[in-house]
């Protein structure tokens, strides 16, 4: 099954899908430690939505990573 990102913030969106993929998480289990709809993971995933400043937050404390470098792939 191929991985599209046809959305507005392709960049994000791969940074995502990489670092859930590396924590061997589904979608659904992300959605549910951040407290947001699967369908919302999805979206940010294609590139169709990003999220705000303290749901970004919760995503790179869900997936082990630093805030910075989910936000804009550089560290600080």
């Amino acid at each position: 099954m191929a991985f599209l990102i046809d959305g507005p913030n392709p960049d994000f969106a791969m940074r995502l899908h990489s670092a859930r993929r590396q924590v061997d998480m589904t979608q659904a289990q992300l959605a549910e430690r951040v407290g947001v709809d699967k369908r919302t993971i999805s979206q940010y995933e294609t590139g169709h939505m990003r999220p705000r400043k303290n749901t970004l937050y919760l995503l790179a404390d869900a997936l082990q990573m630093d805030f910075e470098v989910l936000k804009t792939g550089k560290s600080k």
